[in-house]
């Protein structure tokens, strides 16, 4: 248990210090700007609608350093995420998630600083480039996540899943449920939009902890799906998580680095519900850790009593590999935790892609954002919360304070 009132907006990495930017290329999203809207699709009984959001990258990386590669039909391009979130009654979820824009080629545009550069296959330090909204929706050009390790930045290329396939409206798109939009059933929701520059060259130097950027949306009308736009402006290097404690100061921020690997972001909130009781908010965000989150917990003295243990996430679909299965939650003799199901060494994939060995659980892979909830009869105190990683490795779990 914790008290969210004693910690910064976002704490360093637990145990080592925080990585910093090495010199070369470093690839941002310099802004997230425009919708496409594609119509409304009846999936499983529920009508999603299907989106794109136009990003703008940045080469904010040290002058005077090689640009960044940008090369269509190979894999040294980078890959763009888009994703929703809403903040609703001090819960912040994923709404929804796209596949990987490729991108394909550069302007070397200016919005980012002194640019210098030709049209091309680089993107040159202090040079921009856009992608529409219409250019991150077109189908034959949308890869999965599964097969790129968000860490390294690679990826095969053609990929293996998908490749040049087209679909219906939400077929690897932005796809979000109509109802998770809806002014009716979301009486004071806000929303964000996020994208999210992946890129191997930037990788390699250290340089993949500040490449995704939010913005604040609006939901309008409907008509062929809700109508969503962007206001304010877009807050660079600030992954989505970062709009629930820069919308609500009361939200502790932490992000934690995976020796050697990727990083996380854990935010909570504790919430006095009176009577003696507390209601208690966590979200895990996982920035770019090939080796995922495959569990969550939060300690709990013997004799609390919990209630109303609750879980979200955000599903994957248009064929990407995993289940969508929900994390039980189980209250243990001195914790409440959940967890999806474990890596398995021995598991081997109808088809030889490296992304899917250990199986296809529903890991926090990169890019998503899962929720995890309870009640207790006990107000919060400092304490620990531990995040189990789901490919093998050391360390095989980390802890935020919180």
């Amino acid at each position: 248990m914790r008290d969210v009132s004693k910690l910064a907006a976002v704490l360093p990495l637990i145990g080592a210090s925080v990585a910093m930017a090495a010199p070369g290329a470093d690839v941002i999203t310099g802004d997230v700007v425009g919708v496409s809207k594609y119509g409304v699709v009846n999936v499983g009984g529920v009508d999603w609608t299907g989106y794109a959001l136009g990003t703008t990258s940045c080469n904010i990386g040290t002058a005077g350093s090689p640009p960044e590669p940008w090369v269509q039909s190979t894999n040294q391009h980078p890959v763009i995420a888009q994703n929703l979130f809403r903040l609703k009654n001090g819960r912040f979820e994923q709404i929804g998630a796209s596949w990987l824009k490729h991108s394909f080629s550069t302007i070397n545009n200016g919005i980012c600083g002194s640019c210098s550069g030709p049209t091309g296959s680089q993107l040159y330090v202090g040079c921009s480039d856009p992608y529409s909204s219409s250019l991150n929706g077109g189908q034959t050009r949308l890869g999965p996540r599964s097969e790129v390790n968000p860490y390294t930045g690679q990826y095969p290329y053609p990929y293996l899943t998908g490749f040049n396939a087209t679909g219906d409206a939400v077929y690897k798109r932005l796809r979000v449920k109509n109802s998770d939009l809806d002014p009716a059933q979301n009486t004071g929701a806000i929303y964000f939009g996020e994208g999210q520059y992946v890129s191997n060259n930037e990788a390699t130097l250290g340089n993949g902890f500040n490449n995704a950027s939010y913005r604040r949306m609006t939901v309008g009308a409907f008509s062929g799906g809700w109508t969503i736009s962007f206001t304010n402006s877009t807050q660079r290097e600030k992954p989505g998580i970062v709009a629930w404690k820069d919308t609500d100061p009361t939200v502790t921020l932490q992000q934690v680095f995976i020796p050697g690997e990727g990083l996380v972001y854990v935010g909570g909130k504790a919430t006095d519900l009176g009577g003696g009781m507390w209601h208690y908010e966590y979200a895990v965000y996982n920035h770019n850790s090939h080796r995922s989150v495959g569990s969550f917990s939060v300690p709990v003295a013997s004799g609390v009593n919990v209630t109303n243990m609750g879980f979200t996430d955000v599903d994957c679909h248009s064929g990407e590999p995993y289940t969508n299965t929900d994390w039980p939650g189980v209250e243990g003799s001195s914790d409440v935790s959940w967890a999806t199901t474990p890596y398995d060494p021995a598991f081997v994939p109808p088809v030889n892609v490296p992304a899917k060995q250990g199986g296809y659980a529903n890991a926090i892979r990169w890019g998503t954002l899962y929720n995890f909830r309870f009640d207790a009869n006990v107000a919060p105190t400092t304490g620990t919360v531990t995040l189990g990683l789901w490919r093998p490795g050391t360390p095989n779990s980390v802890v935020a304070t919180m």
